[in-house]
């Protein structure tokens, strides 16, 4: 709920108006970026201290006009931890990778004051993760392998601000669910959780 409430502040509190769109307007536009994941888990912090990763990612838009795109987006990192493990009474190096894919729309509106615009997103997403050693988190959550394909949905917002004609600066908060076993939603066990990050935003074409 807190999630929510703050997307919308991004989109409804900043001035826009929607009807302010170019004539001509860029088709194509990547953004890089690199931010900070706070993974939903609970049990996450107990193997890897903490609950925080820092994604490396790219997004791709395609303009079907000015304020509506279609968007693919991908973001990748992994986490380094010494575990010890009561059972063989030694220390255990375990690494966590988590990518994730999504594909959706965005809706961008306009300032009026300003060059920048607004933006709110949402689709569905897909996560490859895969833990060494057996998988000691995802053993405690009941998966029977060391690596795991779960699925669900994300929401972002955000705002670009111009540097020249064709680049911007982006700011976004990204909300994804990825549910273990059925699970689906911002419950304790999602494998998904709050990306906050900055990127380049370039328009191609």
């Amino acid at each position: 709920m807190r999630v929510t409430i703050l997307l919308f502040i991004l989109i409804y509190l900043l001035p826009v108006n929607i009807d302010a769109q170019p004539a001509r307007f860029s088709r194509i536009e990547i953004t890089p970026s690199f931010g900070a994941f706070r993974i939903s888990n609970d049990a996450f912090s107990r193997f890897y201290d903490n609950r925080w990763l820092y994604p490396a990612g790219v997004s791709i838009d395609y303009a079907l006009n000015p304020s509506l795109h279609l968007n693919v987006r991908a973001k990748f990192s992994q986490k380094n931890s010494s575990y010890f493990d009561e059972d063989l009474n030694e220390n255990v190096d375990l690494k966590w990778e988590q990518s994730w894919f999504g594909i959706g729309i965005q809706r961008f509106t306009s300032s009026p004051f300003s060059k920048s615009r607004s933006y709110f997103g949402f689709g569905f997403a897909f996560f490859q993760i895969d833990e060494n050693k057996e998988g000691y988190l995802l053993r405690e959550l009941s998966r029977s392998s060391s690596s795991t394909n779960p699925k669900g949905f994300f929401i972002c917002g955000g705002f670009d601000r111009p540097v020249s004609s064709k680049i911007n600066f982006r700011f976004e908060i990204e909300a994804t669910s990825a549910g273990v076993g059925d699970g689906f939603g911002f419950e304790s066990q999602s494998l998904g959780g709050i990306y906050i990050g900055l990127g380049i935003n370039f328009n191609l074409l």
